[in-house]
Formats: C-alpha cells, structure tokens, sequence
C-alpha cells in the first residue's frame, strides 16, 4: 500500500474514532468540576466564574480543551489556528477562558485525561491495540509540525502508558494532523472558512462553530469540494511515508478496525 493508499484508508477511522472522547457527556460533565479543589492546576490563578456558573460549559470545554495545547495566547492565534470557527466568536469565548482556565493545563490535565478514559472504556488492551498505537507514535513523531501548530501542541501530550488509554490521545493527535493539512488545502483553494464548513457538514457545524445566519449558497462548490479533499490526501500521505508498504496497510488495517 502506497502512503497515499494509505492517508485515504485512514482518513475517516482517524476522523470519526479521534473526535469520540469529544463528544461524549462525560468530558462536558467533567468540565463542570474544574476548580472544585484549591489546588487545581487547571484554574489555579485565575478568577473565578460568577456564583453557581462552571468555569467552563459547552462549546467553552471544547475550545478550552481542544485549542488550550497552544498555550495562554492571544485570541489571533488561536482563531487564525482553529481555521473554520467564528473568529469573532472564538476570540470573545478564548477571552473568557483565559481569565477562568490555565488553557494548557486544560488540555493536558483535562482533555488528555478525557480521551484517555475514553479510550480505556471503549478499547480493549490487545496486541493488536498495542501494534496499532507503535505505528502510530512513529507516525505522529516523524511529521513535520509546519503550518500544523495544533497537532504540535497535542504531540506534546506525554502518553499513557496503557494502550487503550494512548490510542484515543494518539487518534486525536492525527485527527490534529490532517486537520492542519486540511486547513492548507482549503486556503490554497481560495475557499473561505464559512464555505468549508458548509460543504462538508452544512448547516449543523455552520450553527455548531457559530456561523451567524443566514448562509450562502454552496452547491455550486461541490466540485472545488472534492479538489480539497484529494489535495488533503495528497498532503497527508507524506505523513505515512515513515511507514513501509506492507506497515501502511497493516496501520489501515488497525485503524479500521477500531471502528468496527
């Protein structure tokens, strides 16, 4: 299997199985409790939210846990990383958790510990687990961190030493990668943010990242579309020339099987 073959095949497991621990009502549950103890590195410092309101709730969690890898930066760099949300939205909300949040202990006490529970309670420690998450690492180290500043900050992320644990950190460590290559393909295009987001997922993502309706027209866009996304393929594919063919198709092999 070809590295292209390959940046294909795994696109879609590494899309979908990355983003699980996102999504799943524990880790917006475990946001509430930050700062419940005085020793929380996550919020020691900063002021606290107003009487019976969570530090952090909603799309505040996600930003702060996704993004905080980039460290207390200002707001520009986080929208300019982050590509396809709001950036006059994302900024007042970055300003919010950076008064409430130390944002890399967030993501690295917080957003790690979240996927990697995930990770133990929906995978089972197996040989196969275990070759999957080895390829993986080589693959995350070996990737060049230009123009791909938020899979920098996750490779950072020490890993658990447990399989189950390390393989959803390391999923969302190459969702991260080929995010950044996405986001290059995307620009070289010319296509705006707000036209990505609606001709891959609509509206629903377009409301999620908190596009301000109403929204253009993107049918005519299908074709430039599907340029996008083999130019994203072709850019990820360099990513797995650390592999051999016959490694290649055995990472697609376990990479799928993790959905299944």
């Amino acid at each position: 299997m070809t590295p292209l073959e390959c940046a294909k095949a795994v696109s879609n497991p590494i899309n979908n199985m990355g983003s699980k621990f996102m999504l799943d009502p524990a880790t917006f549950g475990k946001a509430g409790e930050l700062g419940s103890s005085p020793d929380d590195a996550v919020t020691q410092g900063k002021e606290p939210p107003p009487e019976g309101t969570p530090r952090l709730e909603g799309m505040n969690s996600y930003f702060a846990g996704r993004f905080g890898v980039l460290g207390d930066v200002h707001p520009d760099i986080v929208t300019g990383a982050a590509a396809f949300i709001n950036p006059e939205a994302l900024g007042e909300a970055w300003s919010q958790i950076t008064r409430r949040v130390n944002p890399r202990a967030a993501s690295e006490i917080y957003y790690a510990d979240c996927a990697a529970s995930w990770g133990r309670a929906n995978f089972e420690d197996t040989p196969e687990l275990n070759r999957f998450c080895e390829l993986a690492e080589r693959v995350v180290q070996a990737a060049s961190p230009v123009c791909a500043p938020i899979f920098a900050g996750w490779r950072g992320i020490p890993r658990p030493a447990d399989a189950p644990g390390a393989a959803e950190l390391l999923l969302h460590t190459l969702r991260e990668l080929r995010f950044a290559k996405h986001t290059v393909a995307v620009a070289s295009d010319g296509m705006t943010p707000l036209d990505a987001v609606l001709t891959h997922n609509g509206e629903t993502n377009a409301q999620l990242f908190m596009w301000p309706e109403p929204y253009p027209t993107v049918a005519h866009l299908a074709g430039r579309r599907d340029e996008v996304e083999e130019h994203t393929d072709r850019l990820s594919a360099q990513d797995y020339e650390i592999l051999t063919p016959s490694e290649c198709e055995e990472f697609a092999s376990l990479a799928i099987g993790l959905e299944s």
